[in-house]
């Protein structure tokens, strides 16, 4: 089971503090969609500055996407993270 944790982080301290656990399956999937686009959006962006670093990110995107693909099957394929 996936979880999504909101965090807070104070100003003079490193340490979080958990404000609430969310096991909702719509916002996780939400949230792990959202996750893979943003990755891609970097990559996107990256790939203007530095071809290198653009690969490097796309690289993140796929191992993102296999791992939480091994909770939600629907975000393996590409086309599952387009569509909100």
């Amino acid at each position: 089971m996936l979880k999504l944790e909101l965090l807070y982080y104070p100003t003079n301290d490193p340490r979080p503090l958990r404000v609430a656990n969310i096991s909702d399956e719509r916002l996780v999937a939400l949230a792990s969609r959202t996750a893979i686009r943003e990755a891609e959006s970097t990559a996107h962006e990256l790939s203007a500055v530095d071809r290198g670093l653009a690969d490097m990110q796309l690289a993140e995107v796929g191992r993102l996407r296999r791992v939480l693909g091994l909770f939600l099957p629907e975000l393996k394929s590409p086309a599952s993270t387009t569509a909100a």
